[in-house]
């Protein structure tokens, strides 16, 4: 069976821009600017592993920025009114 050839970096990046245009707005401009830069480098030089961990944590960014406002004003008051408070363990503590 033939090996498939994958797609560049650069062309998942913008398939995955486009699909969050309706999440990004103008001030999300620098961080797309730096994954496409980043996208364009690892695609040159794909053996260089610092360059895949700069674009694997804009990519990671980006995705973070992209998803925010996805729960709704009610939703959110909903899940903190239920969401259990970390607490202190009661009682002495040991002594050694």
């Amino acid at each position: 069976m033939p090996r498939r050839k994958a797609g560049s970096n650069a062309d998942g990046l913008e398939r995955t821009i486009k699909a969050m245009a309706s999440r990004l707005d103008e001030t999300d401009e620098a961080l797309v600017a730096l994954a496409r830069g980043l996208a364009a480098a690892v695609d040159a030089a794909p053996e260089n592993a610092a360059l895949w961990r700069e674009y694997r944590a804009a990519v990671t960014a980006l995705g973070e920025r992209g998803a925010e406002g996805d729960i709704d004003d009610d939703t959110e008051a909903f899940l903190l009114s239920i969401r259990t408070p970390l607490r202190p363990k009661v009682g002495n503590p040991k002594k050694s």
